[in-house]
């Protein structure tokens, strides 16, 4: 299984998870952690802890609200120091639900590119 982490700012993440999980069931494997009081270096190390935990999954996708923001700063870091996830920003509850739709039958190369098509397929305009 592919484990999946959701780095924001504040508690979007903790709040996609939860919702997400009345939708499709309580989740194994993914995790949120808020950037809240912590430096870019601070907040990488602490990403960098959560990997660890997820030493027996197939992969790691890491899901980040701001292109520009601290919590995808961090992970770029971790990233461009070989760490072993693919990172997508812009999270939003489509994009959490296909990740847990497809993380069990797609390769994370596939299952990146599904889940970010999926997050710029919800933004419409309807009005």
């Amino acid at each position: 299984m592919i484990c999946g982490i959701i780095a924001t700012h504040g508690n979007l993440g903790f709040e996609l998870i939860r919702t997400a999980e009345r939708i499709a069931g309580p989740q194994d494997e993914l995790v949120f952690i808020s950037n809240e009081g912590l430096s870019v270096e601070s907040f990488a190390r602490f990403v960098k802890e959560r990997l660890n935990q997820c030493s027996g999954a197939t992969g790691v996708v890491i899901m980040t609200d701001v292109p520009g923001g601290s919590p995808t700063l961090a992970c770029r870091r971790i990233r461009e120091d070989g760490g072993p996830a693919w990172i997508i920003t812009g999270v939003n509850l489509p994009m959490v639900l296909a990740f847990l739709q497809y993380r069990e039958s797609l390769a994370p190369e596939k299952l990146v590119a599904a889940v970010a098509d999926r997050g710029a397929k919800a933004i419409e305009v309807v009005g």
